[in-house]
């Protein structure tokens, strides 16, 4: 209870004081917050025994507030200073802009009635105004592809009242993700009571690229604290195209025209030029495919590139080029038409003489002597063949010419290397022992026919290669047939008087056998009997029993030296290397293309500006009616008639 009573004693003296220290004026004041600083003079009114004690307990509002909510800033905003005297007064000094926000602050400030004392809180209210901004009505903005650069519009503060020291700025549109085509300055702006101030933006170069050519609409939002509320200024945004587009578009329009009239249309038909000549390539490397003759090869390769050079006109003299293919083409089915016929005849050349060999080639059962020096012959022989199923006549008949020259050779070097041999087969004691009187009987007939045929040889005028070496095969066969008479008889008769008893005379005469039938051997291998004689005289001289008869078997020799020698073939082969079959087709299907893609977009081109041309002047109030539909159609039909009879008019007076 006591202390209750104190309370109510402190709380009594409080009042008191407080009726004893107050404003001389209403205690609501009115700021003016034209600059950044404004003081106000306060009288105060004072009891007489205060005006020499009274002091501020703080120099600075010891609460203050805004709409009900607190902040220490409003406080630290103001400062407060005491004079003392007569009339003594509070200097009230307050930095608006730190109080920047527009109401009524409500605080209270702090005195005592002396150091120390007790404190006093006297309250107050400052009315802070606010600002009032104005501006154009719209802001135009233009860009163009050539002009693109900062700008600024003014705004106005028209109250009088209150500068605005912090100004923003954002840019409000209407189209998403646009929000940064226009850029302001970071620093804040600083609008002066009742004067303008001019606001600067820039451009995003990078926004602008994105930002549809026409108008674009939105507002600027102008915010500060001093303002009650926003200001939205609102913008139209203009995005052109450079007026220099005019003269690209003219430029472009008539380029296109040129390309629809001369540059499409040559080329669609030089294209079309191109894919008959490529027709013309295939049809030709398809025919000759699988012929290798060397002639046609060459003659086919200099037709291909002669035809190619035309494929390779420079623009601009594509029409003349079309002409020089249609006469190239003429010329090029003329020359591979003389090719083909020389071919075709070369060809029925080499197989007549394939033919009139073949009855001597083809047989198995020829002489070994006479197989083994045509050796040679018989590899050609082979070749030509090989040659005339892959259709090359040039190196059949190389092979063929060489056959005839090696036959011609082999026949007039085997008469010459036979006819001593057949004298020695006539002589007796030249192959034989003399003794052996039976074989020149065995052997006649054999021998009448050999000399019958050495003197009657092939005619190298009239006779064939197959009638030559025929008539050498036969030669030699009789030839062989007395060679194995004399050999078979010779053994005979050896074997009949040979007693194996080691004797002197015995071994002598074995040795002797063995030394003619060795050099007989030679001559039945080679026609070589040079060293048959004396061997054949030295087994009579050591024959021991002359009444008897004796021959041997024929002994296998080695393989003979043959009598021609190799003569180099004239055949006479190029370079032709021509272009595949699959790469002229491929050629001839990139021609064709290429022909449907011209006249593919010579047609889009065409269709285009014909649908330009008819949007532009049937567009405006069009409303979709028949007789509209009607005269768009006739429109286009007409157009586009007119315009193929243009085109094929320009075409036969330039052709």
């Amino acid at each position: 209870m006591k202390k209750i009573t104190l309370l109510l004693i402190s709380l009594c003296c409080i009042l008191i004081l407080q009726a004893q220290i107050r404003f001389a004026v209403p205690d609501t004041f009115s700021i003016q917050a034209t600059a950044q600083q404004q003081t106000l003079t306060i009288p105060l009114q004072l009891e007489k025994k205060l005006q020499k004690t009274v002091a501020l307990k703080y120099n600075y509002p010891v609460f203050m507030q805004l709409n009900n909510c607190f902040d220490s800033i409003y406080m630290t905003s103001c400062r407060l200073m005491l004079i003392k005297g007569e009339n003594p007064y509070l200097l009230f000094t307050i930095q608006t802009d730190q109080l920047r926000q527009p109401g009524t602050y409500k605080g209270l400030v702090a005195f005592t009635d002396r150091p120390g004392g007790t404190t006093i809180h006297v309250p107050f209210s400052l009315i802070r105004p606010f600002a009032t901004l104005d501006t154009v009505s719209t802001v135009y903005i233009h860009i163009s592809d050539s002009d693109i650069k900062e700008g600024n519009f003014d705004i106005t503060e028209t109250s009088g009242r209150s500068r605005v020291a912090a100004l923003q700025m954002a840019l409000w549109l209407t189209l998403p993700g646009q929000q940064q085509l226009l850029t302001f300055p970071a620093t804040p702006y600083v609008s002066e009571a009742n004067t303008n101030a001019s606001l600067k933006y820039s451009l995003n170069k990078e926004a602008i690229a994105n930002l549809p050519r026409g108008v674009t609409r939105g507002k600027i939002k102008v915010s500060a604290p001093e303002l009650v509320a926003p200001l939205f200024v609102p913008v139209e945004i203009t995005k052109t195209r450079s007026k220099c587009w005019i003269v690209i578009l003219i430029l472009a329009g008539l380029l296109a025209g040129f390309c629809i009239r001369h540059f499409l249309q040559d080329k669609k038909d030089h294209e079309n030029a191109k894919t008959k000549l490529y027709e013309v390539m295939e049809k030709i490397r398809r025919a000759t495919s699988n012929i290798e003759d060397s002639k046609l090869k060459k003659g086919v390769k200099t037709i291909m590139e002669e035809l190619l050079l035309l494929t390779t006109a420079s623009p601009g003299r594509w029409k003349a080029r079309n002409k020089a293919i249609e006469e190239a083409l003429n010329k090029a089915t003329t020359d591979y038409a003389a090719l083909k016929t020389d071919w075709e005849t070369r060809m029925n050349i080499a197989n007549t003489q394939l033919q009139g060999m073949s009855s001597f080639f083809e047989k198995k059962d020829r002489e070994p002597y006479i197989t083994t020096s045509l050796q040679e012959a018989y590899a050609k022989y082979d070749m030509a063949v090989t040659a005339l199923s892959k259709n090359d006549a040039v190196t059949a008949s190389a092979r063929l010419n060489s056959i005839i020259q090696i036959a011609t050779t082999f026949v007039t070097s085997y008469t010459q290397q036979i006819t001593p041999l057949v004298t020695a087969l006539g002589t007796a004691g030249q192959l034989y022992p003399s003794g052996l009187n039976v074989i020149p009987d065995l052997i006649s007939n054999v021998l009448a026919e050999i000399n019958r045929l050495l003197a009657q040889p092939p005619a190298p005028e009239t006779a064939t290669t197959s009638q030559s070496l025929l008539w050498a095969n036969t030669l030699e066969a009789n030839v062989q047939a007395a060679l194995a008479t004399i050999c078979h008889e010779t053994e005979k008769a050896f074997k009949a008087g040979f007693i194996a008893d080691n004797s002197p005379q015995m071994n002598a005469f074995q040795a002797a056998y063995i030394a003619w039938s060795a050099a007989f051997s030679e001559t039945q291998q080679n026609h070589n009997f040079s060293q048959v004689p004396a061997a054949a005289a030295r087994l009579q001289n050591t024959w021991q029993q002359p009444q008897a008869r004796f021959g041997g078997p024929q002994q296998a020799g080695a393989a003979p030296t043959p009598a021609v020698a190799n003569q180099p073939d004239a055949e006479g082969y190029y370079e032709t290397t021509i272009l595949s079959l699959e790469t002229i087709q491929t050629l001839q299907q990139a021609a064709a293309k290429n022909w449907w893609i011209y006249a593919l977009l010579q047609t889009i081109l065409l269709a285009l500006i014909i649908c330009m041309i008819a949007y532009k002047y049937y567009a405006p109030g069009f409303i979709g009616t028949t007789d509209e539909l009607i005269n768009i159609f006739l429109f286009a039909f007409a157009i586009d008639v007119t315009t193929d009879k243009v085109l094929a008019l320009k075409s036969n007076i330039n052709g």
